[in-house]
């Protein structure tokens, strides 16, 4: 009896060191990533068919920094960036060193304003959407018109990223 006694409590302490272990790794693994590897972690979107890695900027720090001084970036690779409220958000070319094409998401994750080749040379000019937005995605000048994004894509996010709020209204 008492070494069933001591089985069932290890197997006890095992699932709750495994589920604490799973929900500090899902919760904080950017973090750890950022801290210990210097590297910002990519996550796979999809915007209409097209799987693109992204970067997230969903801090204000973040995306005040945006891609300014990255020298380039790959081909469907880009900077994801994540507002806490739906809002027009503006976009200038800061300290850019190549063109961007700019899409700006909404609360739905439909696309609802592009940008495209946008220079570098633009700066200090403001580029706005024509309604709220809740995101922002930068890619490689010439990503909309090669991929044939439009107006009215959707978005897909995975669940590590979409902000909670979206995600209960999703799930409706």
């Amino acid at each position: 009896m008492k070494q069933n006694t001591k089985i069932l409590l290890d197997i006890v302490i095992i699932i709750v060191v495994a589920s604490t272990s799973l929900f500090l790794y899902k919760e904080y693994w950017d973090n750890v990533q950022r801290a210990f590897f210097g590297d910002e972690p990519l996550y796979t979107i999809y915007l209409g068919s097209k799987a693109l890695e992204v970067t997230v900027a969903d801090s204000p720090q973040e995306r005040i920094q945006g891609l300014s001084g990255v020298t380039s970036l790959r081909d469907f690779e880009g900077k994801l960036f994540i507002f806490d409220t739906d809002a027009i958000y503006g976009i200038w070319m800061k300290e850019m060193l190549f063109p961007l094409d700019i899409i700006w998401i909404d609360k739905d994750l439909t696309v609802i304003h592009i940008e495209e080749n946008v220079s570098p040379d633009s700066y200090p000019k403001t580029f706005v959407p024509t309604a709220d937005a809740r995101f922002v995605l930068e890619v490689n000048a010439k990503f909309v018109s090669s991929v044939q994004v439009k107006v009215g894509d959707r978005l897909l996010l995975p669940p590590g990223i979409l902000p909670k709020d979206i995600e209960k209204e999703l799930q409706k």
